[in-house]
């Protein structure tokens, strides 16, 4: 992914989060180290989206076994 894209629904860039990992860190870090000890996740965090892109030479995903 290029350094100008933004992943999440939050907009923020791949290159803010490289060019700042310094000041980040220090502050995301206490959170995700107590956000897995005390095993409570945000709401954001449980979600995702998959997209199923089919091969043009493959038949019906929704048929067993033509993966």
């Amino acid at each position: 992914m290029g350094p100008y894209k933004a992943p999440g629904a939050d907009g923020i860039t791949n290159i803010v989060f490289k060019q700042c990992a310094g000041l980040l860190v220090p502050h995301l870090g206490p959170i995700y180290r107590v956000t897995f000890i005390l095993n409570t996740y945000p709401k954001q965090w449980k979600e995702s989206n998959m997209v199923v892109l089919r091969k043009p030479s493959k038949p019906d995903y929704m048929l067993p076994n033509v993966h």
